[in-house]
């Protein structure tokens, strides 16, 4: 299985400022330990690395997540999925939770589903950048 790195927030815009400056990939390569092609693939915004791709606005709506992530809600990691996930028995707190992830993540809605394993309502989103 070939594993992949997971690159900060601070490495990217190490890289974007050093390749803005005028320095070559090849350069930058060397200096912060990044492979040509990632840096390729940054410089001519084709790819970047998840945490640049969602930067959570602070709202009323981000809050009760964290609220609920806190308390009944869990982080799950799964192979190269990550689930933000929610079981309760109440069917309008699973409701509201969706509708909230729906702002904070700017996603389509999903619908309450019946977890028939754990006898709860069931919601969940992935996202590797809420997860990180």
């Amino acid at each position: 299985m070939k594993v992949y790195r997971s690159y900060t927030y601070e490495d990217y815009m190490k890289a974007i400022k050093l390749l803005n400056k005028g320095s070559g990939i090849t350069t930058v390569s060397r200096k912060l330990g990044i492979s040509k092609s990632t840096l390729h693939y940054w410089r001519h915004n084709l790819h970047k690395p998840s945490v640049t791709r969602w930067r959570p606005e602070p709202s009323k709506e981000l809050a009760y997540v964290i609220g609920v992530m806190l308390g009944d809600g869990y982080l799950h990691l799964h192979t190269y999925k990550y689930d933000v996930e929610l079981l309760v028995r109440d069917y309008e707190f699973a409701e509201e939770f969706s509708r909230a992830m729906v702002k904070v993540l700017d996603r389509n809605y999903k619908k309450p589903c019946w977890s028939k394993p754990h006898n709860r309502w069931r919601v969940y989103y992935s996202s590797k950048s809420f997860y990180e």
